[in-house]
C-alpha cells in the first residue's frame, strides 16, 4: 500500500495480488490493517465515490478477482472544537 499525504486529503493505493480471490471490496479492505479503515467507513467512502478499482468507481457489490488496483481518497475529518462548560452542580454527599 502506498500513501500520499497532504494537509487536506489522504490518498492510498492497494494492489490486490494476482490470482487472489479476495471477495467483496469492503470486506477485503476492512481485513487489511494497512488500510486502517473500518468496514462502515469504507462503505461510506464507496457511497461518496471516493474508492476506485482500476480507475473506475467502485460499486457496493464489487467482487475483486485479483490483480486490481484499489485507490482510496480519504477526505479530511472535520475539525471539532471541544470546550468545557461551567455547570452548577449541587453536591449531595462528600467524603472527608
Amino acid at each position: 500500500m502506498t500513501s500520499d499525504s497532504s494537509k487536506d486529503v489522504r490518498t492510498s493505493e492497494l494492489l490486490v495480488p494476482p490470482g487472489e480471490k479476495a471477495g467483496r471490496l469492503d470486506k477485503y479492505l476492512a481485513t487489511h490493517p494497512e488500510c486502517g479503515l473500518s468496514r462502515t467507513r469504507i462503505q461510506r467512502l464507496i457511497t461518496e465515490r471516493q474508492i476506485l478499482v482500476d480507475g473506475k468507481l467502485a460499486a457496493h457489490n464489487h467482487f475483486l478477482k485479483g490483480g486490481e488496483t484499489i485507490r482510496i481518497t480519504i477526505p479530511p475529518s472535520p475539525e471539532l472544537d471541544f470546550s468545557g462548560e461551567d455547570i452548577p452542580i449541587q453536591i449531595v454527599f462528600e467524603d472527608q
